[in-house]
C-alpha cells in the first residue's frame, strides 16, 4: 500500500511546478499551457484564413499580439500555428488581473470586420475565459 501511495505521489508531483506568488507562500502549478482562441469566419459562416488580429488591454488600449520578429513570451502571434480560421487570442504567460481582465480582439480582412470584447483571469498559474464569443463573424 506504502509503494502504490509513493507511486501516485510521484505522478503527481511530475505534473507540477512549484512557484511564489505575491507572498512568500509557495503555490503548486500544473505543467499545463492554456491557451484560448477564435475562430473567424465569413458571412456564410466559412472560415477565414490569412486576417489581420488585434488583442489589447481594454483599459490601455496596448497590443498584446507579438511584434514581427520577436520570440513568443509575454504576447500572443494570433495566426501563427492554427488551423485555418482559428486565431490565437490569449495564453499562460500573458499578465492577466487575477480579478479579471477585459481585452478587445478586432480582426479585419480587406474591407470586413469582427470586434469582440473578452475577459479573462488568473489563478497566478494560469489563464481562464471568464467571458467572450468562440466564434467571430466578419461583416462589410
Amino acid at each position: 500500500m506504502r509503494f502504490l501511495l509513493l507511486i501516485s505521489s510521484l505522478l503527481v508531483l511530475c505534473g507540477c511546478n512549484v512557484i511564489t506568488g505575491g507572498s512568500d507562500e509557495p503555490i503548486a502549478c500544473t505543467m499545463e499551457f492554456r491557451m484560448f482562441d477564435v475562430v473567424l469566419a465569413d458571412e456564410a459562416g466559412a472560415p477565414v484564413a490569412g486576417a489581420d488580429v488585434d488583442v489589447a488591454r481594454a483599459a490601455t488600449g496596448r497590443s498584446i499580439v507579438c511584434p514581427a520578429g520577436t520570440e513568443a513570451g509575454n504576447c500572443v502571434r494570433p495566426g501563427q500555428g492554427q488551423e485555418k480560421g482559428r486565431y490565437l487570442v490569449m495564453q499562460d504567460g500573458i499578465e492577466v488581473r487575477r480579478g479579471g481582465e477585459a481585452f478587445d480582439v478586432r480582426a479585419a480582412k480587406g474591407d470586413a470586420v469582427a470586434e469582440a470584447r473578452f475577459t479573462f483571469s488568473s489563478d497566478l498559474c494560469h489563464v481562464s475565459k471568464v467571458s467572450g464569443p468562440d466564434t467571430l463573424r466578419l461583416a462589410r
